[in-house]
């Protein structure tokens, strides 16, 4: 199979001329320091943590910071501020420390696991960690216990995301999503397009910024390219964008139309900042030149940041909301709708290569009818009701609600 990828001056993304600066701020770390995770409670006071176990801490928006005492030198993947005094980091052979005292000192908790955790998220008041094999950690209490959902089916989850206290998803190692609408009491894969692709498309961020609509990024180590995936019917359908040499980690929302990706070349060390403006439709390239970012904060349109290799700490201030012009949106255009059938297909011929699929979903996300692209498709045999016909290549996905009457 031929391997088509988008680079960063493709169809969905464009270079924003006018795209507002991230600028380096001094995290007093060495060079050889990765920092892996950053958050912030409010547009001042936020830490980040490092491969070193090393934790730095501001309370003035990043002009200084200090380094904590962790008490580790255990890679640290993730952190979470749950407010000013209280914050939970993972990181490797099962690590949990909490902070109750701003980062003066921090104390293990006991996690029930030695595998490695890579991601820790809160969601409302709820905390979860992903990173064990086939389970997500809970805890309801700012993370001083935990408990154990098991996600199974081999999973291996590395991010976790919940909308409601019973409707949830985690993104894993393999390129699989499971969602849960149970509060994790059972687990149904979803269809994103990556099964079955050459290479190992890891899933590492995601966000929601509805019960809807929802975002998941990550990306092939053995090649270094990219990936995002998206959501606007609560995981029924994803369309993918791939992206050349441009590992994602982390993404992060504003509010229901902006949002941020952070990541960059494995290979060239180069960061790669997104923005979109339209709840991911379209994705802009920031103006960024730094070492790879692996994760990301944005606390209000006040001022966001990321971190990444080489101690890198990046902000942006008073980001601009609905503004960027924007590239068009890959369309499908699918008539007549409703219908008895037979469907006609448009995409625009450009975007067609010889790899490209038609897919027709059901409600459940379950492929009922697959064939290689033209611009009919026949569905007269299956029984009347709501379907998704999806055109999908290495380059784009996409798809379109029709109803069979």
């Amino acid at each position: 199979m031929n391997k088509t990828l988008l680079f960063l001056s493709g169809l969905l993304l464009t270079c924003t001329v006018s795209a507002q600066p991230f600028v380096p701020q001094n995290s007093g770390l060495s060079s050889s320091s990765v920092l892996s995770s950053i958050d912030f409670v409010n547009d001042d006071i936020g830490m980040a943590v490092s491969y070193d176990g090393e934790i730095v801490k501001t309370i003035n928006g990043g002009t200084n910071w200090v380094s904590q005492n962790s008490g580790t030198s255990t890679a640290l993947r993730d952190v979470v501020m749950i407010d000013a005094q209280t914050a939970v980091a993972v990181g490797y052979n099962g690590l949990i420390i909490r902070t109750s005292n701003g980062g003066s000192a921090w104390t293990p908790i006991a996690s029930g696991t030695t595998q490695n955790l890579v991601s820790v998220i809160l969601n409302n008041s709820v905390l979860y960690i992903s990173g064990v094999d086939g389970e997500v950690l809970k805890s309801v209490n700012s993370g001083l216990t935990w408990t154990t959902l098991t996600v199974g089916n081999g999973s291996n989850p590395k991010t976790v995301y919940f909308t409601s206290a019973t409707t949830g998803y985690v993104g894993c190692e393999y390129g699989e999503i499971y969602k849960t609408i149970n509060g994790g009491s059972s687990w149904t894969q979803q269809t994103t397009g990556l099964e079955g692709l050459s290479g190992n498309y890891q899933l590492i961020g995601m966000y929601f910024t509805d019960a809807n609509n929802g975002i998941v990024v990550g990306g092939n180590a053995q090649t270094g390219d990219g990936v995002i995936l998206r959501t606007v019917n609560a995981g029924t359908i994803w369309s993918s964008q791939f992206l050349a040499n441009n590992y994602m980690g982390s993404v992060d929302f504003l509010n229901s139309t902006t949002g941020f990706i952070s990541g960059g070349s494995i290979s060239g060390n180069t960061s790669t900042i997104l923005k979109t403006t339209d709840g991911g439709a379209t994705w802009n390239v920031q103006s960024t030149s730094s070492s790879r970012q692996v994760g990301a904060a944005f606390p209000s349109q006040t001022a966001g940041y990321t971190c990444g290799l080489n101690g890198t700490i990046l902000k942006i201030s008073n980001i601009a909301l609905g503004t960027d012009e924007l590239a068009p949106e890959i369309k499908l255009d699918v008539f007549p709708n409703p219908g008895n059938g037979q469907f006609n297909l448009f995409v625009a011929e450009e975007m067609v290569t010889d790899n490209t699929l038609v897919e027709v979903l059901n409600l459940n996300g379950e492929v009922v009818l697959e064939q290689e692209y033209r611009t009919n498709v026949d569905i007269s045999n299956l029984v009347n009701g709501i379907y998704f016909i999806r055109v999908r290549n290495k380059t784009f996905s996409v798809a379109k609600k029709v109803i069979k009457e």
